[in-house]
């Protein structure tokens, strides 16, 4: 996957529009699920927010984009704009972000703290997926089956930010299961962000299928945490509906 600036402009106006409104950027802290490249192309260099940080020099993603674009680390971005960006992810490029498994509670995983904002760029889905390295990886080494590792995983998500902090989703859309994106173990329609909202006094701000051309089949879910109440049991989260199995689905 990676970050794009469509996804940082959609950010930063939902921060101006619902409760960061008038809020410092330099006083919010960001999580990142999974360790994102930032890809842009030659006219987002015409963006503000783009032009300043670039003219800082910043790091390039360290495996060769195409010709096209140009890589280089999102986290960087946002910690020259926003407090804090901490990224997660089990195989990491750089020596400061923190592996972590999903699948267990990252709160005891290097991490003692909640966030104002997370993101989720297409990272939930490959929760459960069948498990490939390469050669020399200690992936395996952090990994722990469970039978529900979606659940364990947005049960981190819930964990992992503060009350009236934002989520920031974009994941593979299925309309229904006949209709299934074949990218990761899992794909999502609105029925499922909208019954997780429910369940755990979420708000909506956006819940659909993004229909630009920078990423087809995926969709937007934008929701703000409004309590620090425990999340939804297992039992609730395996009812939910609009949540869809891939055959890249690891079996356990």
């Amino acid at each position: 996957m990676g970050m794009k600036l469509r996804d940082i402009l959609l950010l930063l106006k939902t921060l101006e529009n619902n409760e960061y409104s008038g809020v410092n950027l330099k006083d919010l802290t960001i999580i990142e699920l999974g360790e994102q490249e930032l890809k842009l192309w030659k006219q987002d260099f015409n963006n503000t927010y783009i032009n300043k940080w670039i003219s800082t020099n910043p790091r390039l993603w360290p495996i060769r984009p195409p010709p096209s674009r140009l890589g280089f680390f999102s986290k960087d971005f946002f910690n020259f704009y926003f407090k804090e960006c901490v990224a997660i992810d089990f195989d990491c490029h750089c020596n400061k972000s923190i592996k972590v498994n999903l699948e267990n509670d990252v709160l005891k995983q290097n991490i003692n703290k909640q966030f104002d904002i997370l993101t989720n760029i297409g990272t939930t889905e490959h929760v459960g997926q069948i498990i490939t390295t390469t050669p020399g990886s200690k992936v395996k080494e952090i990994i722990t089956i469970k039978k529900n590792p979606q659940y364990h995983t947005f049960k981190n998500i819930h964990n992992l930010v503060k009350k009236n902090g934002i989520f920031f989703h974009n994941v593979p859309y299925a309309k229904d299961k006949n209709n299934l994106l074949i990218h990761g173990a899992y794909c999502y329609n609105e029925t499922f962000f909208k019954q997780l909202a429910d369940k755990n006094n979420y708000t909506i701000v956006v819940n659909k299928l993004y229909t630009g051309p920078e990423r087809k089949n995926f969709m937007d879910a934008i929701l703000i945490k409004h309590t620090n109440d425990e999340f939804m049991t297992e039992e609730e989260f395996v009812k939910l509906e609009g949540l869809f199995e891939t055959s890249l689905k690891r079996k356990n």
